[in-house]
């Protein structure tokens, strides 16, 4: 039986009942009938026919030419043309606007019918035409990106957003890892329930059975629906997910992940679609290769050249002869080698053809012999002697030892030369040897095989303050801190008798008594027969490098607390809003002689001064609203002068020290007078018999190792602000926790420890940098470094709404917030100052309601951070249609990339949360009077 259902656009009644009957007869479906082409429009809409069978003339305003264009334009439905006029312009403009075909009347049944099945036929191949180049310029853009991206996790992002993007696929699933090891799984659209079963069930190794079919057989597996073929397939509890495609990411029969995609049942099934969809997938898993060789060969190059540079700097001191050969050429040599084989210079070496250059002829064979047993992985060390020959022809008896590595992308090989034929070679080479150990900047020990002290170096006693008359014949655990495990030593004895190397890190202690960290490698030394003889121990002071990481371990922790203060602060000020908000609308509205009206307002100043303190913690977190502008500030502080030094008493004297010239720095004002009335106040705590404040500031410009030392910090121009007391001081351990929030040492009750924390979030916001330098009982020093800034432009301000403005108005607004308690609270606010307000739980809704609107909306209000669709993109869409359309937002925390201009100069306005009804009420009055706002 035939499903197609036609709609028919015909103002003749005698015709319709005859296409009826056609229809009837060759058993298709009516889908409609409209009269004319206003009514056929509203009816297609809801109806969505397979085709449509259109009067070129019909009643109304509209005729069928003009009907067919906006269902063509809306719908790509085909459509048929119906006339009893063979008129020239009408049959021209139809072929124009790429009908299918068109009748003339009276039709005949067999004629309809075959009209009817060529253009069903025809939309069908048309249709899928389309899709296949979409999924080709899909694939295209696919090839680019692996040509261009670098990063493996955001090439499998954008070939998720690619398919999607491309409207054929409904849902992309991609999970990658290599062989059975998956450990990466994502989807589009994003679907967290069902992607976290489905990862766990992959982390698990059980797999769905389209998945497993796909793996083994190496094609594309098609599902065309859960009941049929994949039953245990987590994707097909989507209700929108039809049929699915499946392949395997296979390269060079090496598993590197399974692609699977959602489409129309009609396609999924096509070989064309199929075929494709497997070069898709080839193409990808090409790429994910690439990045494992990349990645690969990336590790093994920087091993190579950190191992190449310690080797050359022991190799030019060796007393042996060192190598390195390719392709049976030196590539390197040292002068050792040179030296044995009686040439002048390693570059004079170097330039030899071939290393048999330097073989006896009855020896080449057994050198011959020898690489190409390493080189093939027959053997994996190289030892032999044989003879060789000096540039002056005399013959040298060698020992040779040798290890392939890899080395440009090719093997080489790497090793030793001893010269044996002289023992007096020997002992200069000896001697040699002593003389780099004793220059050596690393301390070095020889111990026996009990672990007694036999040698040690200058540098030895330069690092731990010991002679070699005072160690001698001791164990090295003289230097014992007593800190360390003893598993570490347990570990260290067994390693190295067992005739291995052993390599780690130990906490020491000098001979003052001063501890200090060191990297040890200790090495057995065996003698001909290889039984172990000494130990050799090369120590290196690693104080200061385990220094430097505390630093920068104790930087990433204020990031993380930042981070976890500024959520606290976003979810409180949304409490706050709804508090304050209720708490304002209750006392404007509540008479004056209220008995309830004190309890009130303590409530509202409650949660006034908790605002303060989300406001603290957003300063600390960076995500403080800031006002930049140009500063300089030597200005600000004699501005400030008068009144720091009310704050501080007079029992306190201060002195400034201002640097003349000083360059300008971009800041907001008002952070930085917050910055000296908080370190002020705990300087003048730290005094309380009284004592001196100097403020000084300098132009200052941080080098390479002020970074170094000072992680966080920037090189470059900077203006340092630098504020020291005369008070108690503070020991190392405050210092560490001086700048993490509700961190204080003051007495319960007489601080909320944010002022310092406030500081750090400010200075960190701000792009600068700041240290605390303390000795108890001799005062603390903060130094607190800004960029430097060239340009004199100031930075524009926001402009405000004055206390006596009218904030009333009958306009109406979109409010959108997924918070229920703050949109009822915005929503009562802005009824009350006599707005129109339509609400929506987030961006999604909120779009809806704007299209169902029949007017546009005078203002948009919406929070930033919301699920489904957040305020940023809402704002992005809405635009593109209503590019003059006025938008709020509000937000716990502020985003400085909001407030900022966008890209067409337009100023976006931005409402911290928590606001008071009156601060809604003046900011919306403002912006619906600003005449340029967008």
């Amino acid at each position: 039986m035939n499903t197609s259902h036609i709609f028919i656009v015909e103002d003749d009644a005698l015709v319709v009942s005859h296409l009826q009957q056609i229809l009837s007869n060759f058993n298709y479906q009516i889908a409609g009938i409209a009269a004319s082409g206003a009514e056929a429009l509203e009816l297609i809409n809801k109806t969505n026919p397979d085709l449509v069978l259109m009067d070129i003339r019909l009643r109304g305003s509209m005729n069928g030419l003009e009907t067919a264009k906006e269902i063509s334009e809306k719908h790509q439905i085909p459509i048929i043309f119906l006339t009893a006029y063979a008129n020239t312009d009408y049959l021209s403009q139809a072929q124009i606007d790429e009908a299918y075909s068109y009748l003339l009347k009276p039709i005949r049944g067999v004629d309809l019918h075959t009209n009817i099945q060529m253009a069903l036929f025809k939309h069908k191949l048309q249709k899928k035409l389309n899709l296949m180049n979409t999924v080709l310029r899909s694939r295209q853009n696919l090839n680019r990106m692996i040509l261009k991206e670098k990063d493996q996790n955001k090439f499998l992002k954008e070939v998720l957003r690619t398919l999607f993007d491309s409207e054929v696929f409904s849902h992309t699933f991609l999970i990658s890892g290599k062989d059975s090891s998956f450990n990466y799984c994502a989807s589009l659209p994003y679907l967290p329930q069902i992607e976290k079963k489905f990862y766990r069930d992959v982390k698990k190794g059980k797999l769905p059975s389209c998945v497993n079919k796909a793996i083994e057989s190496e094609r594309v597996i098609v599902c065309a629906s859960a009941n049929d073929e994949c039953s245990d397939c987590p994707f097909f509890e989507i209700k929108s997910v039809e049929s699915l495609m499946t392949y395997a990411l296979k390269y060079q029969n090496q598993l590197y992940g399974v692609l699977s995609v959602s489409m129309h049942q009609e396609f999924a099934s096509d070989p064309s679609f199929s075929e494709l969809f497997e070069e898709i997938g080839d193409d990808i898993a090409f790429a994910l290769y690439n990045f494992e060789l990349e990645n690969l060969q990336k590790q093994t190059q920087s091993a190579l050249e950190q191992s190449e540079y310690k080797y050359r700097i022991l190799s030019e001191h060796a007393l042996t002869g060192v190598y390195l050969i390719q392709n049976g050429q030196f590539r390197y040599t040292n002068p050792k080698t040179a030296e044995i084989f009686g040439f002048d210079s390693v570059e004079e070496i170097n330039r030899l053809e071939s290393v048999l250059d330097l073989v006896s002829p009855e020896n080449k064979l057994l050198f011959e012999k020898n690489m190409e047993d390493l080189l093939k992985k027959r053997i994996n060390a190289m030892h032999f002697e044989f003879s060789g020959q000096r540039k002056n022809g005399e013959k040298v008896e060698v020992e040779i030892f040798g290890a392939p590595i890899p080395y440009k992308d090719d093997t080489a090989i790497i090793g030793t030369l001893i010269d044996i034929t002289e023992r007096k070679q020997n002992l200069e080479t000896i001697r040699k040897l002593s003389k780099a150990m004793e220059q050596s900047p690393a301390s070095v020990l020889i111990t026996d095989t009990e672990g007694n002290i036999e040698y040690v170096n200058p540098a030895f006693t330069k690092i731990t303050g010991y002679t070699f008359e005072e160690v001698k014949g001791k164990n090295p655990r003289i230097l014992n801190s007593g800190e360390m495990p003893p598993e570490v030593f347990e570990h260290l004895w067994k390693t190295v008798k067992n005739g291995d190397v052993w390599e780690g890190e130990i906490f020491n202690k000098k001979k003052n008594g001063e501890t200090f960290w060191e990297r040890i490698i200790i090495s057995p030394i065996t003698d001909d027969s290889n039984v172990i003889t000494h130990f050799l121990a090369i120590e290196e002071d690693i104080t200061e490098k385990k220094r430097l990481e505390k630093q920068l371990l104790q930087t990433q922790k204020m990031e993380a607390v930042g981070r976890l203060a500024g959520g606290i602060a976003h979810d409180f000020n949304n409490l706050l809003t709804v508090i304050n908000g209720y708490s304002q609308l209750l006392l404007h509205t509540m008479p004056k002689d209220d008995p309830n009206r004190k309890k009130i307002n303590q409530i509202y100043q409650a949660g006034e001064k908790a605002k303060n303190l989300t406001s603290q913690l957003l300063a600390f977190s960076r995500k403080q609203m800031r006002q930049p502008e140009i500063i300089n500030l030597n200005k600000l502080i004699i501005d400030l002068q008068t009144m720091l030094q009310s704050l501080i008493g007079e029992d306190i004297e201060i002195e400034v020290e201002l640097s003349e010239d000083l360059w300008q720095i971009e800041s907001d004002k008002h952070q930085l007078e917050q910055i000296l009335f908080n370190i002020s106040v705990n300087a003048r705590q730290a005094m309380p018999e009284g004592g001196k404040l100097t403020i000084l500031t300098e132009n200052r410009v941080l080098n390479k190792d002020f970074v170094t030392e000072h992680p966080g910090s920037n090189p470059g121009p900077h203006v340092m602000l630098s504020i020291s007391d005369t008070g108690v001081g503070m020991d190392k351990e405050t210092i560490k926790h001086i700048f993490e929030p509700f961190f204080t040492t003051k007495p319960v009750g007489q601080g909320t420890g944010l002022g310092l924390s406030m500081v750090y979030g400010i200075v960190k916001q701000n792009n600068g940098y700041i240290y605390v330098s303390s000795v108890p009982g001799k005062g603390s020093t903060f130094k607190i470094f800004f960029p430097a800034v060239e340009t004199n432009e100031i930075a524009e301000d926001y402009v405000t709404v004055t206390e006596d403005a009218d904030l009333f108005g009958d306009e109406t607004i979109l409010l959108v917030e997924d918070d229920p308690s703050v949109r009822s609270m915005t929503e009562r606010s802005l009824s009350y100052f006599g707005y129109k307000v339509v609400v929506a739980q987030n961006g999604n809704e909120a779009l809806k309601k704007i299209k169902a609107s029949k007017k546009v909306f005078d203002l948009i209000i919406t929070d930033l951070i919301m699920p489904v669709m957040g305020g940023k993109k809402l704002f992005d869409i809405i635009k593109r249609y209503y590019p003059k359309i006025k938008v709020l937002f509000m937000s716990g925390y502020s985003e400085e990339g909001i407030v900022k201009n966008n890209q067409n100069g337009e100023r976006v306005h931005f409402l911290q949360k928590p606001f008071s009804p009156l601060e809604l009420a003046q900011n919306v009055r403002k912006i619906l009077e600003d005449k340029t706002a967008n």
